[in-house]
């Protein structure tokens, strides 16, 4: 992946960082900064509607929704297959099952298809691909499966996985890898970040 220093960084939201606002989690904190840093052009946001359909009590939708308004988050196209029905959004990239199907035998070699937790996984991999369809550059997410396997991931699909405390490292003063380097920096220290993660 090539950053450009003078661009914001495009960061694809998955469903669950906005439920760490919503409900007030762990990860709100690291929430909080990294609209701050949006809003001062550094990581430039978005979403797809599937967070309409994986958001159940709909508090994520809220939240998503709020910072739509805002001008702070934008939506992007999902991915589906030709069997998902998504009647919201900007559209759809369409993808072949054989596509979905290679993923989740790539990131989950050990489950099976037809499990009781496929339909979460399809999930996850149809949200990865619209990420990478869309042409953004991390994949930020909370989801421990993801996490632990992102740099397979990677590896295999270029597709750039990371927790919102790895990206917000570079620019927190009082890390250990924050104190090393500069904010214009980042793009060169991504990976490094991503696969030896330092907490703050």
């Amino acid at each position: 992946m090539t950053v450009n220093y003078g661009n914001p960084v495009t960061v694809t939201i998955d469903t669950c960082i906005f439920y760490d606002k919503a409900e007030m989690r762990d990860g709100n904190v690291d929430f909080d900064e990294i609209i701050r840093l949006t809003k001062s052009g550094i990581f430039k946001l978005f979403f797809t509607a599937s967070t309409d359909f994986e958001d159940i009590s709909g508090m994520a939708t809220k939240v998503a929704m709020s910072l739509l308004r805002e001008g702070v988050l934008s939506e992007d196209p999902n991915a589906g297959t030709l069997r998902d029905y998504m009647p919201y959004g900007v559209g759809t990239h369409y993808v072949n099952e054989s596509t979905v199907h290679e993923m989740f035998g790539a990131i989950w070699p050990e489950a099976r298809w037809l499990s009781r937790s496929s339909f979460n996984k399809e999930s996850d991999i149809l949200g990865l691909l619209a990420h990478k369809m869309n042409g953004r550059e991390i994949y930020l997410t909370r989801d421990g499966e993801l996490l632990d396997r992102a740099k397979n991931i990677k590896d295999r699909f270029e597709i750039s996985v990371m927790h919102p405390r790895d990206l917000l490292l570079p620019y927190r003063p009082s890390s250990r890898l924050g104190r090393l380097i500069k904010p214009y920096e980042w793009g060169r220290i991504l990976y490094c970040a991503s696969d030896n993660r330092v907490d703050p």
